[in-house]
């Protein structure tokens, strides 16, 4: 498997995982800093993720 394609896949799901925990599992909407950093691990997984996938189409 591509490096790229495993470390988007873990970023993503470490934000997922921030969000998910800042926000007390969905029960308290609240920006906080975790939520904060969790959504940007997302975009940034997101955008490695399509990096990667870009990659092996060339």
């Amino acid at each position: 498997m591509n490096y790229h394609l495993i470390v988007g896949s873990i970023t993503l799901l470490t934000g997922f995982v921030l969000i998910v925990v800042g926000t007390d599992y969905g029960r308290i909407v609240d920006v906080t800093a975790g939520v904060i950093v969790g959504a940007i691990m997302i975009l940034l997984g997101a955008a490695r993720i399509r990096n990667a996938r870009k990659n092996d189409y060339e």
